[in-house]
């Protein structure tokens, strides 16, 4: 293995690259470190361009959590769209002693469809928010994570605040759609 630093990234693929593991693997590579991987996911599009997303067994992802994890010793791993809450559960204990967990839990597609069930949101907030060192989400996750609205600056800054108090060391928060005068990101 290279001298870089091993950042393990556990989400889904997207064939065309524009989210998901292949966007994370340019990403880790243009950050100079070394891109492991482990597949939830895979898309497939049917004649009429509609996507659905086809999830493989937690046997599966976490054997492959479970394998970079004992050979590679990730110093930071970045969770992306996990659809099974019993995963996540398992997934926590596999990568507890990474150094930094970053966490974007993709709960709406671009287009506002939810991708991931209310019953993995709560395995998230439960198993995953606690022990992690960057949240990453757009307002209208945050909203459907804490049950609130956000509609101003300080709604922003509180539902923020609200991540710390959970668990996360940091929070970046994008709002969902810019409105004039009013924030685009939140870094807390």
């Amino acid at each position: 293995m290279p001298q870089l630093i091993p950042i393990l990234t556990v989400n889904g693929s997207d064939g065309a690259g524009v989210v998901g593991i292949q966007a994370d693997i340019r990403t880790i590579s243009a950050l100079g470190a070394y891109a492991l991987t482990a597949i939830t996911s895979v898309t497939t599009h049917d004649e009429n361009d509609e996507i659905f997303i086809n999830d493989l067994t937690s046997d599966m992802i976490i054997g492959q959590v479970r394998a970079i994890v004992k050979d590679y010793h990730p110093k930071v791993v970045k969770i992306g769209l996990v659809r099974d809450a019993s995963t996540i559960k398992m997934l926590n204990n596999e990568i507890i002693a990474a150094q930094n967990i970053v966490l974007v839990p993709g709960i709406f597609s671009s287009e506002g469809k939810q991708l991931i069930s209310d019953d993995v949101i709560s395995a998230i907030k439960k198993h995953l928010l606690p022990m992690t060192t960057l949240l990453i989400l757009r307002s209208n996750e945050a909203e459907k994570m804490l049950g609130i609205k956000i509609n101003t600056d300080e709604d922003m800054i509180e539902a923020a605040r609200t991540f710390i108090n959970m668990g996360a060391e940091s929070v970046l928060l994008r709002a969902s759609k810019h409105n004039d005068g009013l924030l685009t990101a939140l870094l807390y």
